[in-house]
């Protein structure tokens, strides 16, 4: 995603919280197209059906720290604050043509074989990559966090990436870390298949779901009836 691109989605991020507020003197709304408008007013919309006990909506995108969303919506009386991710997608389904992680042993392709997400946690993933986040010393708030909570180390590493684009001695610091972690992802993935390579393979599931990856068929939706399936 380019920096235009960023800045179009920071402002719809905002626009989306004028909305939800009720705020109608904005005047960076002159820079969103009406489709924006219309769309972010539906979207303002559904989540203020969703959370009516919403008093206030907060911007909180893009800030390091112990935010877990882009948009924080502080809640009437005692009720919990909610933190929304918000995601824009250009076009085609987006996230919604994502499959699970553990696709392969969910739907059946592997029998009996320790899910992806159950692997990487025995690897002890996440905490490896927390610690090795923290290793880099220039992130805007100074503040880390102090459990391995996914949405945060998600944030970390998002800065940690847009820290590489500098040229500077920041931004060495910031691709030695990076190139660590990918390195690490690398050695995990090669772990995992040489591990599937020992299992049973259940050839129908297999067809099954190859044929709704090349078909472009893999929304959850689709993997509903993947049992269904049935080859002539």
């Amino acid at each position: 995603m380019g920096k235009h691109e960023r800045k179009r989605i920071e402002l719809r991020e905002k626009h989306l919280i004028c909305l939800i507020n009720s705020e109608i003197d904005f005047d960076f709304a002159k820079e969103l197209t009406g489709k924006d408008i219309l769309l972010d007013k539906i979207l303002a919309q559904k989540i203020k059906t969703a959370f009516p006990k919403t008093k206030q909506a907060k911007h909180i995108g893009n800030i390091y720290g112990n935010s877990l969303g882009d948009i924080k919506l502080i809640q009437k009386s005692e009720s919990k604050n909610i933190f929304l991710e918000i995601k824009f997608v250009k076009s085609g389904y987006g996230t919604r043509a994502n499959i699970s992680q553990d696709a392969l042993t969910k739907y059946g392709v592997f029998k009996d074989t320790t899910p992806w997400s159950f692997f990487r946690a025995m690897e002890k993933h996440d905490l490896w990559v927390f610690e090795k986040l923290s290793e880099f010393s220039h992130y805007k708030n100074a503040n880390k966090p102090i459990k391995a909570v996914r949405p945060l180390i998600c944030r970390m590493a998002k800065e940690l990436k847009e820290a590489t684009k500098k040229e500077n001695k920041i931004s060495a610091e910031a691709e030695r870390i990076k190139t660590s972690i990918m390195e690490k992802d690398r050695q995990e993935k090669l772990k995992y298949i040489k591990y599937l390579s020992t299992r049973f393979i259940d050839y129908d599931n297999l067809k099954k779901f190859v044929v709704l990856i090349l078909t472009g068929n893999h929304t959850s939706t689709a993997f509903k009836k993947f049992r269904e399936l049935r080859f002539c």
